[in-house]
């Protein structure tokens, strides 16, 4: 069963800088969000287990000590590894000052993956703003305090990594190899689906990207 806690702030008095969400998530296998977008900054930093990020035609695989950014607009994709499915946290903010900060970080771009040793602090500023989840003048305070920490630690401590590999195609490939070996048997998109470890989502945006057409089609 998927865990997760989770806050989301009211509308910020706060205009640099300024706290959204925050939250910590013990993924189920093959768990998964998009492709969809996300209106702000998101960091996610993964305290333990594996899992995929895919932004355009980028993918990503990550494991504990690893984390990501999303950047607002920009569609992606992230599942949680069907073997050892992720833990991770993640912070969102926003602000005037925000793509600024994220470019302090070395963030941004085509640069969307990093390495943090310090995931134990990160998670206790979570976790300490999940405690004060009553919006009070302090508290709004204290968040907007603990998510400066937070960022800071990234500024300082994170490195940039890249884990970029071509998975894409090779979805499709499985996926295709798949049908074709199972042809005379009747087989739906959802055993493809769990056959490449997707959600069924995702394999229609590969499949219409790379042959332009759905599964469904395909097997027709």
């Amino acid at each position: 069963m998927d865990q997760y806690i989770f806050l989301q702030a009211k509308p910020s008095k706060f205009t640099d800088l300024h706290f959204c969400y925050c939250g910590y998530e013990k993924c189920v296998k093959l768990h998964s969000w998009g492709p969809a977008v996300r209106p702000n900054y998101l960091l996610h930093y993964i305290v333990s287990g594996k899992g995929s990020y895919q932004v355009g035609e980028r993918s990503y695989e990550l494991t504990g000590g690893d984390g990501f950014l999303i950047e607002p607009g920009r569609q992606c994709f992230y599942q949680a590894d069907a073997a050892d499915p992720w833990t991770y946290l993640w912070m969102g903010f926003d602000g005037r000052l925000a793509a600024e900060c994220v470019e302090h970080m070395g963030l941004g771009g085509d640069k969307l993956t990093f390495k943090c040793a310090h995931g134990r602090e990160l998670r206790d500023i979570i976790f300490e703003i999940l405690r004060n989840n009553h919006s009070t003048e302090a508290n709004d305070l204290l968040i907007q305090g603990l998510m400066y920490q937070f960022l800071s630690i990234m500024l300082r401590d994170s490195e940039i990594i890249t884990h970029e590999t071509s998975k894409d195609n090779s979805y499709v490939r499985k996926a295709i190899e798949y049908i074709q070996n199972n042809y005379s048997s009747p087989i739906h998109v959802t055993d493809i689906a769990e056959y490449v470890n997707l959600n069924r989502g995702y394999l229609y945006t590969l499949f219409k990207s790379e042959v332009n057409m759905s599964p469904q089609q395909y097997l027709m």
